[in-house]
């Protein structure tokens, strides 16, 4: 399990729309974890989306699943002031991870990003999907994909198959332009003969 589901993230039960019958306690609870979301939020912008824990010493990082583990508890249990002070312990232990990151001299999050204009749609291809809230926070304006979305997209249009790597070896300079629904496809090849 990663750190992004084991974090209790705030689910903000004062509003009534979306919780209309949260507890006094519920939202005590929700509130008391806002600013350890806010402490989080900022440790994914600055190394990468859960990844601070992985760059300390295995003792820390347990120090901290524990810390982490101890607010879930306290917030399943609908503790507010349990929360609070485990949503603190939660905040020094990010503290202590950044600075033990920090003085170890570890990298950063990826900031690379392969950027293009296809017909007018920007986007840009993430190498370390990591970083994305950092990438996004500094160009909002761009479509970001992982390199894992894009194997996906990929496959499901077929071309990594087979086909497409017959095609490379034989034509090193082919590249694909577009694509085309199998529908439209089967439409053309299919079509009356005009005589």
């Amino acid at each position: 399990m990663n750190q992004n589901q084991a974090r209790a993230m705030r689910q903000k039960k004062a509003d009534t729309i979306l919780h209309p019958g949260a507890s006094a306690h519920d939202i005590a609870c929700d509130y008391a974890c806002g600013p350890f979301d806010h402490a989080a939020r900022a440790a994914d912008l600055k190394w990468g989306i859960d990844r601070l824990p992985d760059l300390v010493s295995v003792e820390m990082s347990q120090k901290y699943g524990k810390a982490i583990a101890a607010l879930n508890a306290a917030i399943e249990a609908n503790d507010p002031v349990a929360v609070a002070q485990n949503a603190g312990n939660c905040i020094k232990g990010l503290a202590a991870l950044d600075a033990a990151a920090e003085a170890s001299g570890a990298p950063k999050a990826d900031p690379t990003v392969w950027e293009y204009d296809l017909d007018g749609m920007k986007f840009a291809i993430i190498a370390d999907e990591r970083a994305w809230p950092a990438l996004k926070a500094a160009r909002p304006e761009l479509l970001y994909f992982t390199m894992r979305e894009v194997g996906n997209a990929l496959k499901a249009y077929g071309l990594t198959g087979e086909t497409v790597a017959t095609i490379k070896a034989n034509f090193p300079n082919a590249q694909v332009t577009s694509i085309r629904p199998k529908t439209d496809l089967e439409k053309e090849l299919n079509d009356e003969i005009p005589w």
